[in-house]
């Protein structure tokens, strides 16, 4: 699989996550970026507040990043990303 080069890998250096951007390297500052949809049903108080309550929703990933640099990174094939 071609990799973007505008998305480097991620490295992987003593058990943490590391930029890639060799102007970076910040440690443990990668997150992954996600699109949401999520239906929260409205309601009228008494007091005439409109109350949102959190409602189902779906998660789609939308790539990865360095918080440290704000650029795009890849994550290895060799590794799993399992969401808790």
């Amino acid at each position: 699989m071609s990799r973007d080069p505008d998305e480097p890998e991620v490295l992987i250096e003593d058990g943490k996550l590391v930029c890639p951007w060799p102007n970076c390297r910040a440690v443990n500052n990668i997150v992954e970026l996600d699109v949401a949809s999520r239906e929260n049903v409205l309601s009228l108080s008494e007091n005439g507040v409109i109350t949102a309550h959190l409602g189902d929703s779906s998660f789609e990933s939308d790539g990865y990043e360095c918080l440290a640099c704000n650029r795009a990174v890849s994550i290895p094939d060799s590794h799993e990303i399992t969401h808790s």
